[in-house]
């Protein structure tokens, strides 16, 4: 709200602070927060508006638009077109998201792939290792018992 109109219709119809707020039934304190606008007002602003003799327009000091037309379809259009402009911009943005997206998926794919073969990798080298391993207690222990035959024949 400009110029502090609230206080302005106040005064023009010749009523305190006081004398204003018992009429509204509300009180000193936060008619004066309404008239430095501190306080969301529209619940009062009717009120303070029949009040005074003024109109919530003349209040809050927002034009009221004239039934001409034209005015209207002015405005109609401006706002179409900032309304396709607005979707047209967050069409542009939803793309390059998308894009972003579809490549943050193809480098997990990628990294999940990647991760599936060194896991494949690991198991063979560990079945390998086993396999090995048991080779290695087989000719342990045949190398083991050789010796211990070796032993008796001496």
């Amino acid at each position: 709200m400009k110029h502090n109109k609230i206080k302005e219709a106040r005064t023009s119809s010749n009523l305190t602070q006081q004398e204003m707020a018992d009429r509204l039934g509300i009180s000193r304190r936060t008619l004066i927060a309404l008239e430095q606008q501190e306080t969301l007002v529209n619940r009062h602003l009717e009120d303070i508006a029949r009040e005074t003799g003024t109109t919530i327009p003349q209040l809050t000091g927002y034009a009221v638009l004239d039934d001409d037309v034209s005015s209207l379809n002015d405005i109609r259009s401006l706002f179409s077109d900032k309304e396709k402009a607005i979707e047209a911009m967050h069409k542009s943005e939803l793309g390059i998201k998308e894009t972003e997206i579809k490549g943050l998926r193809e480098r997990l794919e990628d990294r999940e792939s990647r991760i599936k073969d060194l896991e494949d990798r690991i198991r063979r080298k560990d079945s390998t290792i086993r396999r090995l391993q048991k080779q290695l207690d087989a000719c342990s222990n045949e190398s083991r018992q050789t010796e211990g035959q070796d032993a008796e024949n001496d």
